[in-house]
């Protein structure tokens, strides 16, 4: 529902379509237990492989203490597909972090789209890649 295959599959586009270079990927919040999230990650992983970049991304599993990641970040993705308003969007305003996210169920009450960030139709790589772009 979190959608990182989407994240993966565009910041390969970003990084060989439109050129981005110099660009990182670090997903937060990965999971590692059951066999269906193994498999989901290792889809995500697979994808970066095919574009090319899987040495530009860094996936962790969850972390208590994230305010690092966030001070890291020029741009925190938010693509689910489904969602009623995640904690990340609020914790990426309150770091002043542009958000990129799907225009779905509540968020867009939390994000003003062209204002605190951009909302792009859900599980669309290239909508969202030209976001990031943007």
């Amino acid at each position: 529902r979190k959608c990182q295959h989407v994240t993966a599959e565009a910041f390969a586009s970003l990084v060989n379509d439109k050129e981005v270079h110099n660009a990182q990927l670090l997903i937060v919040g990965a999971r590692y237990i059951r066999p269906h999230e193994i498999e989901y990650i290792d889809k995500v992983k697979s994808t970066l492989a095919k574009g090319n970049v899987m040495e530009r991304a860094t996936i962790l599993d969850i972390h208590a203490e994230v305010l690092k990641f966030y001070m890291a970040a020029d741009v925190v993705l938010v693509p689910s597909k489904n969602e009623v308003l995640p904690l990340v969007i609020a914790e990426a305003q309150a770091f002043q972090k542009p958000v990129i996210a799907s225009n779905i169920d509540g968020l867009p009450e939390a994000i003003d789209d062209g204002q605190e960030g951009l909302l792009v139709p859900p599980e669309d790589a290239v909508a969202l890649r030209d976001a990031i772009y943007k």
